[in-house]
């Protein structure tokens, strides 16, 4: 919790007030997802060949269908809340809005150039979409399906010092809590990557002007190679970032923003996910000479250190294109190629065997995978601390 560094019973007093009445605002300002309303869990697995999303019930195992969506779609996103699915198409510069209860798509936001990655911010109705353009575009899920035109909030370029048209965001991802906001670019004069570090919220509002730091990644030239370039360590008071050029990852203090260790893989990355709890950090690999028994990595996220490998037997070569994980901390799905059959493959990490297959029907080429779930507004430990200080500011001394 956030407290003043005096202890008087009158700033402590304040303080807790402060505390209950942030938490009560938190909590209004989002719905809650009741039983009634909350749509399903549902797997969502872009194809780029077929121009649609394959759905996959989680639960039963079973393929739903496949949703058209717009052309070469990019990895889906879900709404925080888990009722709306956001498909980027990256060839026909719209995203598609899929109700993730009907299964169907409801509307399309036009006029985003080239959507390669997006991304909800946690406990708010909002999207971030990186565009091919080398604009980051903030989207309003409220209106996303009553007034899709008027959805686009704004669209900037990063700012100094690579500024306008210098550069080529590559990936973007939140912390856990929303506090963090880091986007991973490259110079085009120099062919450096560079990451931005910015407020969370204060992003949200004011766009560039909540530009904390920005630092060189501390590999050469390069661009990345994995579908999600940054990760955070989730679970409470996680404190740790991820930054991957294929097999380079730098591990980042989220209080400091300073590269706390850099370390090279025997392989490459080609997707990964931190486990819920944040005691594991889970991967696949592109094919290679090193991965010769089992196409899933879990690592240490302290080090990136490898702890064992999973699922002995699934197809290495062609490599799997996606994986996420579930909210029970063992069960990991991957998309995986066998014999030119496109599968989703259900892991057990604590038996490390696969339990079950679910064959996407008329897949050609379908690449990340998304599990779509209900989620609240973030318990009070994951409340950024940005949001915290003003919260306190705003209460009058007592």
């Amino acid at each position: 919790m956030f407290l003043p560094r005096e202890n008087s019973p009158q700033t402590l007093f304040r303080a807790l007030r402060s505390w209950a009445v942030f938490l009560v605002l938190a909590a209004l300002s989002l719905p809650p997802v009741s039983a009634q309303d909350a749509a399903p869990s549902r797997l969502f697995v872009n194809d780029s060949n077929k121009n649609s999303v394959h759905v996959i019930d989680p639960q039963t195992n079973a393929y739903i269908n496949a949703i058209n969506v717009g052309v070469t779609p990019v990895v889906p996103e879900s709404s925080y809340d888990g009722s709306l699915v956001f498909v980027g198409n990256y060839n026909s510069n719209n995203i598609s809005v899929i109700d993730a209860n009907t299964l169907s798509v409801v509307s399309v936001i036009n006029n985003v150039v080239a959507p390669r990655v997006l991304a909800a911010s946690p406990g708010t109705n909002n999207l971030l979409v990186l565009g091919g353009d080398g604009r980051i575009t903030l989207v309003a899920v409220a209106k996303a399906v009553s007034d899709p035109e008027n959805s686009v909030v704004r669209s900037l370029y990063l700012p100094f010092p690579l500024g306008e048209g210098n550069s080529e965001p590559l990936s973007l991802a939140f912390s856990s809590d929303g506090g963090s906001l880091y986007i991973l670019a490259r110079d085009f004069q120099t062919n450096r990557v560079r990451v931005y570090v910015f407020d969370g919220p204060r992003y949200l509002t004011e766009g560039n002007a909540a530009l904390l730091s920005s630092f060189l990644a501390p590999w050469g030239a390069g661009i990345t190679g994995v579908f999600d370039s940054i990760i955070f360590q989730s679970g409470s008071g996680s404190q740790r970032a991820y930054v991957c050029d294929l097999n380079m990852v730098a591990i980042v203090d989220t209080y400091t923003h300073s590269i706390m260790q850099t370390v090279a893989l025997p392989f490459t990355l080609r997707a990964w996910k931190s486990r819920p709890d944040g005691a594991f950090i889970y991967g696949i690999a592109s094919s290679s000479p090193n991965v010769v028994n089992a196409p899933v990595f879990a690592f240490d996220p302290l080090s990136m250190s490898t702890v064992s490998t999973i699922a002995a037997g699934l197809p290495t070569n062609p490599a799997p294109w996606g994986l996420d994980t579930a909210p029970d901390n063992d069960t990991v799905f991957v998309n995986i190629n066998r014999s030119f059959v496109w599968e989703i493959a259900k892991l057990s990490i604590m038996s490390g065997a696969v339990t079950n297959r679910i064959t996407m029907s008329g897949a050609s080429r379908p690449r990340g995978v998304i599990l779509s779930v209900p989620r609240a507004a973030p318990p009070p430990d994951l409340i950024a601390p940005s949001q915290i200080a003003l919260a306190l500011a705003a209460v009058p001394a007592a």
